[in-house]
């Protein structure tokens, strides 16, 4: 009888059908390697277990995604609710801010807690349970209209919403068929954009409920955290019964906080590229629904909250293509340039509804918002491990999320701090002028970036599609166990150069075969996720 064996899955495949192949192909399904694991719909011919993970793994951020932008998606009616007097923009911005706080110092140690101290399991528990706590708290909070209380409730929340994702990467990176890793991201992400569109619709519309409006919306938020709370235990649970079959992963080094003091120029640059390119979109969003009701077509404050969730649906198909334009064409910082000067035609047409110089549709801005932060997220992450030794990598995009994270605590500040000592369309046009200060900050960041980055290392980060196509092949020989480096490239390299010898070294390390972390932070980062904490409202 032949037979036909995948070395690195738990399920052997048999060629013959005949009863008694099939008898042994139901056998080795329970007892590959002698080791009984969980078997169901064996009939089908392929292991359904894994996919029963997924189902619960894409609703575990769910939640915490449908939550995270309650605060801009209904600021009108939470200032009616609690008082226009006592409730003001900054009030509402501090909100977003007391979330952010906590992750400058939680962006380093989220992976680290899951990995070596709780477990997957325990941690994606703990985590949601943060995040479930924090929006009871927030609920709560705003029922009995106590503002102090909801600064309690974001903070708790805050303290679980980061990691939760670092949980669910590390779900998928445990289960994920072999070759389909990437397809898992994919449908993870994609489940998470779904939770923060959803909010930007039903919560203005449950909001706008007489009376009770409010309330029963930031309590539907904390039903959607329930979900993904029963989502949680679910793929722990699922984690549980079948642990015996979980491939081995590959032991990562913990953050090393010291690593940050090796990082050189173009790298620091970046991270302050990521801030204010951020900045201008995702700080964006917290106050797009209230300048949408208030300046030119002036919508209702449904309408205008709708509209928020049209850059998130563009992105949700626009990162995945950009990366892969940017993988073909390379020249990252140009385009991460290019998005940021896009972000500032945006914010510019904006600024004209505001000043009544034109009246421009907002939903062709949105679109256009929405490509500009697709090529701008699938430029900058991913050439963070370009520029950093390959151990340093984690702790590259800790850093970044960190000092990102640090941004979105304080622009949120300074932009409601614009709308409450400005009041009226005044206000909205110092919050507009900000948004384009900070995009033009990020362009002009970039621009200077391509000369940093030829001084310190090599091109590297702004390198060409046939460079990187170079680096491509080599690494399809090292895979295949070939001599990746001809004497040619060695003579690319000055040996009396310190520096040139570590671009080598770099260069090295980048046509290793990759391991699925690496796989993780590449794809996560294509769809425009953060991949040391995988959030893209960060991504």
């Amino acid at each position: 009888m032949g037979k036909k064996e995948n070395s690195n899955t738990s399920i052997q495949y048999y060629e013959s059908s005949d009863e008694e192949g099939e008898e042994k192909f139901f056998e080795e399904l329970e007892h590959p390697d002698g080791i009984p694991h969980p078997r169901c719909c064996t009939f089908l011919g392929f292991d359904v277990y894994p996919w029963f993970i997924l189902c619960a793994v894409c609703l575990i951020t769910f939640g915490s995604y449908w939550v995270f932008d309650t605060p801009g998606a209904i600021y009108t009616q939470l200032r009616l609710w609690f008082g226009p007097s006592t409730y003001t923009q900054s009030k509402n911005l501090l909100l977003y801010s007391v979330y952010s706080y906590p992750n400058v110092i939680l962006a380093f140690f989220g992976g680290f807690i899951i990995d070596r101290v709780t477990g997957v399991r325990i941690g994606a528990i703990l985590f949601c349970s943060l995040v479930l706590t924090g929006q009871t708290i927030f609920a709560f909070a705003v029922q009995i209209k106590v503002y102090i209380l909801a600064v309690v409730g974001r903070f708790v929340f805050g303290l679980g919403g980061e990691s939760l994702t670092v949980a669910q990467n590390t779900f998928c990176a445990r289960w994920a068929p072999e070759g389909l890793l990437a397809l898992w991201f994919g449908i993870v992400v994609s489940c998470s954009r779904v939770g923060s569109s959803v909010n930007f619709v039903v919560t203005p519309k449950l909001a706008g409920v007489p009376r009770v409006g409010v309330p029963l919306s930031v309590w539907t938020g904390t039903l959607a955290c329930c979900v993904s709370m029963t989502a949680c235990c679910t793929a722990a649970a699922l984690d549980f019964y079948g642990r015996n079959r979980i491939k081995k992963a590959t032991n990562e080094a913990p953050p090393q906080l010291t690593g940050v003091l090796k990082f050189k120029p173009p790298v620091w640059v970046l991270f302050l590229i990521c801030v204010f390119f951020y900045g201008a979109v995702l700080t964006f969003y917290t106050v797009a629904s209230n300048i949408m009701q208030n300046t030119g077509y002036l919508y209702s404050a449904e309408t205008a909250s709708a509209l928020i969730a049209i850059p998130n649906l563009v992105a949700i198909g626009g990162c995945p293509y950009f990366g892969w334009f940017v993988d073909k064409n390379g020249r990252a910082l140009f385009f991460l340039m290019f998005a940021s000067l896009m972000l500032v035609v945006t914010h510019v047409g904006f600024l004209g509804n505001a000043l009544e110089i034109w009246l421009i549709d907002p939903i062709p801005l949105l679109i256009w918002l929405g490509i500009a932060y697709s090529l701008g997220a699938a430029s900058m992450w991913p050439i963070v491990s370009v520029a950093v030794p390959p151990k340093l990598v984690g702790t590259a995009y800790g850093a970044m999320s960190a000092i990102q994270n640090l941004g979105l605590a304080v622009f949120p500040q300074i932009v409601g701090s614009l709308g409450d000592n400005f009041p009226g369309k005044r206000g909205y046009v110092y919050q507009l002028m900000f948004f384009i200060f900070v995009a033009l900050v990020a362009a002009l960041l970039a621009f200077i970036n391509v000369f940093l980055d030829k001084k310190f290392t090599h091109g590297k980060m702004n390198s060409s599609g046939d460079e990187l196509a170079r680096i491509n092949a080599k690494m399809a020989k090292a895979e295949a166990g070939e001599d990746v480096f001809s004497n040619d490239d060695e003579g690319d390299s000055d040996s009396d150069n310190d520096s040139d010898f570590e671009s080598e070294a770099l260069l090295r390390v980048q046509v290793k075969p990759r391991t699925e972390t690496v796989i993780r932070y590449h794809y996560m980062s294509r769809l425009g996720f953060n991949p040391h904490h995988g959030s893209a409202r960060e991504t």
